[in-house]
């Protein structure tokens, strides 16, 4: 009997082993099956900046940086088909979505406003985007007469290769310069950082180093846009796929997305190391936190204002508002997020409706910081109205906004929130004048599926955010730090809900 259970054990375990067995061969097979890597793939810059390069000062980034793009022009533009371009491949030059068709190439880093500002202001692009991202908050802030800086970050604004070999350190120093050359240019101007994304999760990075380094000048405000400060550990497990491409020799293994390169300044091919990159940043930036607070050195926090998209599909919102705002502590630490347009929607359509997140939110008696919420005025309107919480305070403050929800439109996404209806790129129509360039933000093809290259949901996304001007102006006002002076609290329900 003892020998039959062995046996039988024994296959058991052979028969779940080979069936571990065929379903990685499966899901290799099939992951090696997808489109061939391109020379923008492979390609390594030689010239890209890293923490191990020997530079005095930003100004030598700029340096190197031209010595980059001179390097791409060589390399890949000078090796495009020019027998058989396309009109949609950014890496073909003169197709609609060369990046050299635009005024100003903004997948570099630029600076706008002159030396000796009142204000210095340095914005951070999130993974696998470039500076075109901060463009429209970059110019308000110029306008106002600060001196902007918008950094392009390593591995950004060439080819989807520089993602492959990036690592935390490479962003950390570059943001260190670009700052140190802000405040140098600057003496005594008011500090502010602005990030978006994974440029929020460096923004807020350098600040708590700031706390503890006293070498570092201490910015006077963040600003964070879809701040990832958690991501799910699911959208990194897939790190072991490029240690086996490796060990096998298949590069596409090491890549979660292969896809046409049809936007001029995102990548749409994604490296797999730079989702591990991003993880490991954001389990740094937890560790910081939890320190700090045990020290209570979070109370020098400067003040903060984030925007999200109440649902996102790139980072935890939960773990942003767990990890950071619960820790801080006044009314100038703001958390703004935009609802789903409860007109467009009936509930049942939800996969996770985020009145779960924002309800406990709003009647949470002991939240420590200011929270907004942007929803629909009432249930029959696309209106939209601006609720405010003070910290502590379970009954909001409203204002009506003159803006609305767009037809079609049932939220915002976590890619939205930087562009403006009017961008050239992402917004809701395409331009009447200027280059003719392409245009991604409202773009829905219809057809047989499986037919493009291009995924449908890739087209489907919001891209460009309603309410971008309420924010800008929100992001500039004194009014950010301050209750609203609107309807009183006693008058005034919570937002509408289904």
């Amino acid at each position: 009997m003892k020998k039959t259970l062995t046996r039988l054990l024994h296959t058991l375990i052979a028969a779940c082993a080979g069936a571990v067995i065929m379903g990685l061969s499966v899901f290799i097979w099939y992951l090696d099956s997808r489109d061939d890597l391109e020379l923008w793939h492979t390609l390594e810059l030689s010239e890209e900046f890293t923490a191990d390069s020997e530079l005095a000062g930003f100004s030598d980034y700029l340096e190197l940086e031209q010595r980059l793009f001179s390097e791409l022009d060589t390399e890949i533009y000078g090796r495009s088909d020019a027998e058989s371009p396309s009109i949609v491949q950014r890496y073909d030059r003169d197709s609609l979505a060369d990046p050299a068709r635009w005024d100003r190439n903004w997948n570099r880093s630029f600076i706008l406003g002159g030396p000796g500002a009142a204000q210095a202001v340095v914005l951070i692009h999130g993974m696998s985007d470039s500076p075109y991202s901060m463009r429209s908050i970059a110019e308000a802030y110029a306008n106002r007469g600060a001196y902007v800086l918008g950094l392009r970050l390593p591995g950004h604004g060439t080819i989807p290769s520089g993602l492959v070999q990036l690592e935390v350190a490479d962003m950390r120093a570059a943001v260190h310069l670009a700052i140190a050359h802000a405040v140098e240019r600057n003496p005594g101007a008011d500090l502010q950082l602005v990030g978006y994304s994974n440029g929020a999760a460096l923004a807020l990075d350098y600040t708590l180093d700031s706390l503890i380094d006293l070498a570092l000048v201490r910015p006077d405000r963040l600003v964070l846009l879809s701040p990832m400060i958690g991501i799910t550990r699911g959208a990194v497990l897939a790190d072991w796929q490029a240690e086996l491409g490796t060990f096998l020799g298949l590069d596409k293994l090491a890549w979660n997305d292969i896809m046409l390169e049809y936007d001029p300044y995102k990548y749409n091919s994604f490296a797999i190391n730079a989702a591990e990159v991003t993880y490991r940043l954001t389990i740094e930036l937890q560790e910081k936190l939890a320190n700090l607070e045990s020290s209570s050195s979070l109370s020098e926090m400067p003040p903060i204002l984030a925007f999200s998209s109440a649902v996102d599909a790139t980072v935890v919102m939960p773990v942003s508002i767990s990890a950071l705002f619960n820790r801080l502590n006044g009314e100038h630490y703001e958390l703004v997020l935009f609802d789903v347009n409860r007109l467009a929607l009936d509930y049942k359509l939800l996969s996770v409706d985020p009145q779960q997140l924002l309800g406990p939110l709003e009647a949470d008696s002991q939240r420590s910081f200011t929270l907004s919420i942007i929803a629909n005025t009432t249930p029959n309107t696309s209106e939209v109205s601006w609720w405010r919480w003070l910290p502590g305070s379970t009954t909001p403050s409203q204002k009506v906004l003159n803006l609305a929800w767009p037809k079609e439109t049932y939220s915002l996404s976590h890619i939205a929130l930087p562009f403006p209806p009017h961008d050239r790129l992402y917004g809701a129509t395409p331009p009447e004048t200027g280059p003719d360039t392409i245009h991604l933000g409202k773009i829905a093809m219809r057809g047989e599926r499986g037919v493009l290259r291009v995924p449908p949901g890739a087209m489907l996304r919001q891209h460009w955010n309603p309410f971008h001007s309420w924010m800008i102006n929100y992001i500039l006002s004194e009014e950010a730090q301050l209750p609203l002076n609107t309807t009183p609290a006693n008058q005034v329900s919570a937002p509408v809900q289904n």
